[in-house]
């Protein structure tokens, strides 16, 4: 039996004690490379969950690392109207794109004017979802947002990522 627990850093521990409420067997059919993907993606599906989902919404995801790529193919799944990713690498950029980013954008190459720019043509409003937990993309999230007409910033999301 594997065990998943909710909310607690397990690495490098021996023993943990965890409350009962927290844990959750695995199915005893499902392998353990699947299982190992269910944290990660439920960071993107709970906060799509708290922006009142992404269906036909335009939806930014800022750091196209594990989190971030998992929450692009939600994102798409869910029926999002477009998904643009930022990242700092171009491989994950790329990666990003073949998992379903219309476009994307390398913010170590551009500014947030510059992304903001190509974003109002596109008439972006809707959602931005940061999921590299650095400040200078938390950072990167508010300049964006802060820019675009009719913004709404889900401060919850925040506290979620950082």
């Amino acid at each position: 039996m594997i065990l998943l627990a909710r909310g607690v850093m397990v690495d490098l521990l021996n023993i943990l004690v965890v409350k009962r409420k927290n844990v959750f067997a695995l199915p005893t059919d499902m392998p353990i490379e699947d299982g190992a993907f269910i944290e990660p993606i439920t960071v993107g599906l709970h906060a799509f969950h708290l922006a009142q989902g992404c269906e036909n919404k335009n939806v930014i995801i800022i750091g196209a690392g594990t989190i971030g790529l998992l929450a692009i193919q939600c994102a798409v799944a869910l029926g999002a109207k477009s998904v643009t990713a930022i990242d700092i690498s171009s491989e994950k950029l790329a990666l990003a794109k073949s998992f379903g980013a219309m476009q994307t954008f390398n913010s170590s190459e551009m500014s947030a004017p510059q992304m903001q720019s190509v974003l109002r043509e596109l008439r972006f409003n809707q959602l931005i979802l940061e999921t590299a937990g650095v400040p200078q993309t938390v950072e990167l999230a508010v300049e964006i947002a802060v820019l675009m007409p009719n913004w709404r910033w889900w401060a919850r999301c925040i506290r979620i990522c950082i």
